[in-house]
């Protein structure tokens, strides 16, 4: 009697544990912009989970997600919201290359200062104004 209480104690201690433990899978990936610049400080966050991440100086991000449905955005401020919905059954790696948001088309694109060099000579108690050169320099913004 005392073996079969030992043995169904153990049975249900072992399928206890096992259905308790919980199974993670691995998002990653890589934020750029359109122009293949990299995108460091990019939220990535799955909004059903309350799970996210930034990307670090590579652009790199990793969240550890449990698996099922995800909702995953990624956001950056002067870019559009990156936004998609999927199953996550595997370990996974997801590209994500955010398009810059449209500037204004009022706004007058800034030109390049033009700059000039004017030459003055200064004659001092007789020595050659060749050896006295002053320069100045200007900018013209037009």
């Amino acid at each position: 009697m005392k073996t079969v209480l030992f043995v169904t104690s153990f049975v249900l201690l072992f399928f206890s544990f096992k259905e308790g433990k919980t199974q993670y899978l691995t998002l990653t990936g890589f934020v750029n912009a359109k122009s293949g610049e990299v995108l460091e400080n990019v939220s990535i966050y799955d909004s059903l989970s309350t799970i996210g991440s930034l990307t670090d100086k590579r652009g790199f991000y990793q969240l550890l997600l449990v698996p099922g449905k995800i909702n995953l955005s990624a956001t950056l401020s002067g870019f559009e919201v990156y936004r998609k919905s999927f199953t996550l059954s595997c370990d996974t790696m997801i590209v994500i290359n955010l398009t810059p948001l449209n500037e204004p088309k009022d706004v007058a694109k800034k030109e390049e200062p033009r700059v000039s060099v004017k030459q003055h000579s200064i004659d001092r108690r007789g020595v050659s104004s060749n050896l006295n050169k002053k320069y100045f320099v200007t900018t013209d913004f037009q």
